[in-house]
Order: structure tokens, then C-alpha cells, then sequence
């Protein structure tokens, strides 16, 4: 995300860059931070009693919060306020790199877990 956010930051052209960079980093940010404490909550319970115990809380509840969290990434309504304003204010490489990797994360990221 950081390069992608300097090349926003350096390259872009129009004022509203700046704009852009910030929603790309705060909608990665909220999406990010919930991730990162539900991966580490199932590999910290994977191997106790626990885990097993709560195995369908973690596929009920947990399921739907880490959907959305990838859609977060992917072109979604109310999820990709984002979207348009990074590539209206990237230049042609950031632009590539958002579409080639960042857009691709996110829906391999649905389709492993659907």
C-alpha cells in the first residue's frame, strides 16, 4: 500500500489526490486491522479445545467478517468510495498495480473462502 500511496501522493495531478490517498489507506486500514486479529485468534486456538469447541461460531460469525473484509478490496457498493478516486489520481503505473495485484488480492481472497 505505501507505494502505491507515493506514487498518489507524487505523481498525482489534481488537489483531490490527496483525498484519495487518504480513503485508499483508511478503508485498507479498517479493513486490514480486523484481519489481522481474526487470523490470529484462529491460529492461536487452532491446536486447543477451544477451537474445536467454537469451530461453528468461527464458521458462522467469523465467516461473514472476513468476506467483507476482502470485498472491502474489490469494487463493491458502499465498500469502494475508494476505488475510483485512487485510479482517477494515479498515474498509469499505480493504476496497473491497483488493478494487477491489489483488485486481485481481494477476489482470490472471496474465492477461498466462499
Amino acid at each position: 500500500m505505501l507505494p502505491i500511496f507515493l506514487l498518489i501522493i507524487n505523481k498525482g495531478r489534481n488537489p483531490e489526490k490527496y483525498q484519495a490517498a487518504f480513503f485508499m489507506i483508511l478503508y485498507t486500514l479498517t479493513a486490514s486491522l480486523p484481519f489481522f486479529g481474526i487470523i490470529n485468534k484462529i491460529f492461536t486456538d487452532f491446536f486447543s479445545y477451544r477451537f474445536l469447541r467454537n469451530y461453528y461460531f468461527i464458521n458462522s460469525k467469523l465467516w461473514l467478517l472476513v468476506i467483507l473484509i476482502f470485498l472491502a478490496k474489490l469494487p463493491v457498493f458502499f465498500l469502494h468510495v475508494w476505488l475510483p478516486k485512487a485510479h482517477v489520481e494515479a498515474p498509469v503505473e499505480g493504476s496497473i498495480i491497483l488493478a494487477g495485484v491489489l483488485l486481485k488480492i481481494g477476489g482470490y481472497g472471496v474465492l477461498k473462502f466462499v
